[in-house]
């Protein structure tokens, strides 16, 4: 171990590091919830992703946290960005306003009341001499390479998706120019 993990591992930092990061996921997406410009929210998810990214990055998932980073913030934020950009007509065009607020914030405290509770029952025992050794990145690209390939595909049809969503939206901008 290197000086930065044996600091990180330390007890107090680390628990520092985890609070930033996760007052950042939480603050960038209720930033995205209640913001009223779709420009500012998409800051607001940008926060939100980097801090998770800083999370996985935190608890050792470095592969998961750079292609986090890469995919998400390098490739789908920045397509929805280039949407919005490109679409915005006037002032106004960014302002949008949420007809069902308390449906939505009712479904969002389900749905994350019942993350709480699965991630509450879970039993993660961490043996740090079984992780010795092993080559994170070589383990991960051979299981999404056979046993799960349908990741990888789903991976690659979302950023299709968003490709041609943007290009949709900026085609349609254009022609009523």
């Amino acid at each position: 171990m290197d000086n930065l993990d044996l600091l990180l591992l330390s007890g107090w930092l680390a628990k520092i590091v985890f609070a930033i990061f996760s007052l950042g996921a939480i603050g960038g997406a209720a930033y995205l919830l209640f913001t009223k410009n779709i420009l500012y929210g998409a800051y607001g998810f940008l926060v939100s992703l980097i801090s998770v990214a800083g999370l996985f990055i935190l608890l050792g998932a470095e592969f998961i946290g750079v292609s986090q980073i890469m995919i998400y913030v390098g490739g789908v934020l920045v397509l929805i960005m280039f949407g919005i950009m490109l679409s915005a007509n006037g002032k106004n065009a960014l302002e949008v306003s949420n007809v069902n607020l308390l449906l939505s914030l009712l479904i969002a405290l389900c749905v994350s009341s019942g993350l709480i509770y699965m991630v509450s029952q879970m039993n993660i025992a961490y043996d740090e001499q079984s992780y010795e050794g092993v080559n994170q990145v070589n383990e991960l690209g051979m299981h999404l390479m056979t046993t799960h390939v349908s990741l990888l595909e789903i991976i690659g049809v979302l950023l299709l998706v968003v490709l041609i969503g943007a290009s949709f939206i900026a085609k349609k901008r254009f022609e009523d120019a």
